[in-house]
């Protein structure tokens, strides 16, 4: 175990030296090797090779600068159905209608939510058509999300309320 210390001690003692600092080599009464940079009685002189070192060639072609789109800023309402719009059981298929200002960049498309979920899949189509819905009240919300980025919205639309009525059987 002693001599695990002591050489520990002597690669720390190797390490932490100036580099052409002299080292010595020798033992104490008990026989335990010890390192010093300073002479002491019975101790040798020895050798320390450096560590190599590395230095790295200089960089002889001009770097590209990396292009960093600016974000864009989009707003997003939703046009169809409009706030607390009825919609009859005449009607089976109903139309949302987003408005996104500016056009969507590449990659970004639109999420619609149909009472807080995802409904269908993301597009850059600005119309959806809801098919099909049962008697009751619906909310929906567009947002517009980025195909590497899709954690969180970039921007979202202001939720909009409408009613389906269906004929009841009493």
């Amino acid at each position: 175990m002693k001599l695990v210390y002591y050489t520990l001690l002597a690669a720390v003692v190797f390490y932490t030296q100036a580099p052409f600092a002299d080292v010595y080599k020798g033992q104490d009464k008990n026989g335990n090797t010890i390192y010093s940079d300073k002479p002491f009685e019975n101790s040798n002189k020895i050798d320390v090779n450096l560590a190599p070192t590395y230095t790295s060639p200089p960089v002889t072609t001009p770097l590209a600068p990396i292009k960093i789109e600016a974000a864009v800023s989009y707003q997003v309402s939703i046009v169809a159905p409009t706030q607390d719009q009825t919609f009859t059981n005449e009607i089976t298929a109903i139309e949302v209608k987003v408005s996104v200002t500016p056009t969507l960049q590449k990659g970004d498309t639109i999420q619609l939510l149909l009472n807080g979920q995802p409904h269908g899949t993301p597009s850059d189509s600005t119309t959806f058509t809801l098919q099909s819905l049962f008697r009751g009240a619906y909310t929906i919300k567009a947002q517009v999300i980025n195909e590497t980025t899709s954690q969180s919205p970039i921007a979202q639309s202001q939720e909009v309320t409408f009613y389906q009525k269906r004929p009841m059987i009493h």
